[in-house]
């Protein structure tokens, strides 16, 4: 939503626009959406109105949409209540009662599904760049990645075993697990929009709750292979790590650039 007064040009990429009654624009109006913008009473463009619709964007918006709603209530303080007691009861119960393994396996299916879309709701800008870095350098991130699993439990033991610096060695212990489930979640999505991209799904700048899905559950039954599936995830999260932390170390956008990728 646009008011006031636009000292220039404006250029918008997104899902929907509206420009405020009595808004100025000093210039052309410029934008990508699915749909036309909403422009209301005693709106002043001095230049052209120039309206690109973006048809793919809108396409994942609908297969996406019903989805990122049902995300969105889980991210509210309700749904987050309902689910940590959902989680709690879900934990009581596997103590108490052995469970079949394919049964384990639904239900850890199930929690890493909900976790992983709401780190993605989350996290959007940083999904992005640690996707746009996995295209760009995917094998330097899996080297990247095998450097810091091989050294940061080395690192972890012998802080561990320095007095002084024990809480320094715990510290790089929680850092190395949330390194490492953020960068499994941003490979799951990277291989998921893929196999999305087969089937005409999966637009690069969508959120890609389903591709994530996908891939997740493809990575997840690959890991029931013995000896071969532990690779095949060992090596997915290295590469997830790395292109993460690549994506913390490149150059900061532009505020303008940024938004503009926000947006998409």
């Amino acid at each position: 939503m646009v008011s006031g007064a636009v000292g220039g040009s404006l250029y918008f990429k997104g899902d929907s626009l509206t420009i405020n009654p009595n808004t100025s624009i000093s210039g052309d109006l410029n934008y990508d959406s699915p749909i036309r913008a909403t422009i209301g009473d005693a709106v002043t463009i001095t230049g052209q109105v120039n309206w690109k619709r973006t048809e793919a964007d809108e396409a994942a918006a609908k297969h996406e949409g019903g989805f990122w709603s049902a995300l969105t209530w889980v991210a509210s303080a309700k749904g987050y209540l309902v689910w940590n007691i959902i989680s709690s009861l879900l934990v009581l119960i596997f103590i108490l009662i052995p469970f079949p393994t394919w049964l384990v396996l639904i239900i850890f299916w199930f929690i890493l599904v909900t976790a992983g879309n709401l780190t993605l709701l989350l996290s959007r800008p940083l999904g992005y760049a640690t996707e746009s870095v996995l295209s760009e350098r995917f094998f330097p991130s899996m080297g990247l990645g095998f450097i810091i699993f091989f050294l940061a439990p080395i690192m972890a033991v012998v802080l561990f075993f320095t007095l002084l610096l024990a809480p320094l060695a715990l510290a790089l212990t929680m850092l190395f697990g949330v390194a490492v489930f953020f960068g499994g979640i941003y490979i799951n999505i990277y291989i998921g929009r893929r196999i999305c991209m087969l089937f005409g799904r999966g637009a690069k700048n969508s959120p890609g709750y389903l591709c994530f899905t996908i891939g997740m559950t493809v990575l997840l039954l690959l890991s029931i292979i013995p000896v071969l599936g532990y690779l095949i995830v060992c090596v997915s999260l290295m590469t997830g790590v790395g292109a993460l932390l690549y994506a913390l170390w490149r150059p900061k956008l532009s505020p303008a650039a940024e938004a503009v990728a926000v947006a998409g």
